[in-house]
């Protein structure tokens, strides 16, 4: 439950970036959470917000890498998410 909880504090501050424009730092937390809170289910969100930031970055290959990775571990919930 903690871990869970920690994760999901991680992606709520990713999101508080996200919603800021801060591509970045958004970035980072979402990486940060997808590292150190593996099987969570905080880490679906995560992996999209990496995406995103990513792509506003202007890493397209690596909002690409992060897209496999969310197709090949949650693939219901990937067709969903990504636009």
């Amino acid at each position: 439950y903690l871990r869970n909880s920690l994760a999901q504090s991680e992606v709520n501050v990713a999101r508080y970036y996200m919603d800021r424009s801060a591509w970045l730092a958004a970035f980072n937390r979402a990486e940060y959470a997808i590292k150190h809170y593996q099987g969570s289910p905080a880490i679906i969100e995560a992996l999209v917000i990496k995406i995103k930031a990513a792509r506003q970055l202007g890493k397209n290959d690596l909002a690409a890498d992060s897209l496999q990775v969310l197709k090949a571990n949650f693939p219901d919930q990937a067709a969903k998410l990504i636009q």
